[in-house]
């Protein structure tokens, strides 16, 4: 965890063509294979993923996962990323709560995901 707070401080995020984020990648040893980040709609969709093939084109704000082999990503600019775990069962989720999805409670969404 170390290693990925230290590379997010080093890259250089802002009007770059997106190198910052492959620097964190690279740094943090996550390969391509591993990384589960959806076509961000603004909405409050949300999907559970594992180790299948991913389609990287699949639209969706939340992820949910219980493997501890891929890694979750969003993208955010002026979104807030929401981060949710539960300890016991595994389960980790990773949000895009822009305006939309919060309004339309993408929070909620996930939570009620999790528990069911």
């Amino acid at each position: 965890m170390h290693s990925a707070v230290g590379a997010l401080r080093a890259a250089k995020f802002g009007h770059d063509t997106g190198a910052g984020f492959f620097a964190v990648q690279k740094q943090c040893g996550i390969t391509p294979a591993q990384l589960r980040s959806p076509l961000q709609v603004h909405g409050n969709k949300v999907l559970h993923v594992d180790n299948a093939t991913f389609d990287p084109n699949t639209q969706a704000d939340g992820l949910i996962t219980t493997s501890s082999d891929i890694t979750l990503g969003i993208g955010i600019a002026d979104c807030i990323p929401v981060y949710l775990f539960h300890p016991t069962l595994r389960i980790a989720a990773l949000l895009h709560a822009g305006r939309e999805g919060t309004l339309r409670n993408i929070c909620a969404e996930a939570l009620r995901q999790i528990y069911a």
